[in-house]
């Protein structure tokens, strides 16, 4: 027997070896993007809630404001600052700000929520895909270990031949 036909039993072996390499490296690859898509999910729900307690604070802050403005349109008119009319209007306008804020918060806190449900599947997906990566590593390394025996075997037997 000749090194030729000696390689013609070992290529078939060597292209099954690259074939796995190659499908190795694309799962990597897809779990590489799936970690990097999780991380960003989870930076959007956080960015989601800060932005959320700033809307909210603005909303407060823009109520304090308008109590200022009635105040001292009140006051212009020659009404009493200490009014009832008054400190009803400025009590209404600061419980409608916190309604408001409330509200803010809320949905900011669900579009955050949403985020972080969206990077646990994502993450569940990516610890799957490491699982069926080394799974993939141990199938494959048994196989071209049968497979070389299997070559080994018929290299042995064509010599002896």
């Amino acid at each position: 027997m000749c090194i030729m036909d000696a390689l013609a039993y070992i290529s078939p072996t060597f292209g099954e070896i690259r074939t796995q390499r190659e499908e190795y490296k694309a799962m990597k690859y897809r779990n590489e993007q799936l970690l990097e898509e999780a991380k960003a999910a989870n930076e959007n729900a956080a960015r989601e809630r800060q932005e959320g307690i700033e809307e909210a604070r603005t909303k407060k802050l823009q109520a304090i404001l308008n109590m200022g403005k009635n105040t001292s349109k009140m006051a212009s008119n020659n009404i009493a600052t200490s009014s009832v009319s008054l400190l009803n209007l400025n009590k209404d306008e600061k419980l409608n700000a916190e309604l408001e804020a409330l509200s803010t918060l809320r949905n900011y806190n669900n579009r955050a929520d949403n985020y972080e449900r969206q990077a646990d599947k994502i993450y569940s997906d990516y610890s799957l895909g490491k699982f069926n990566q080394k799974r993939m590593v141990r199938k494959g390394v048994a196989e071209v270990q049968s497979k070389v025996n299997q070559d080994a075997m018929a290299i042995a037997t064509a010599i002896m031949a």
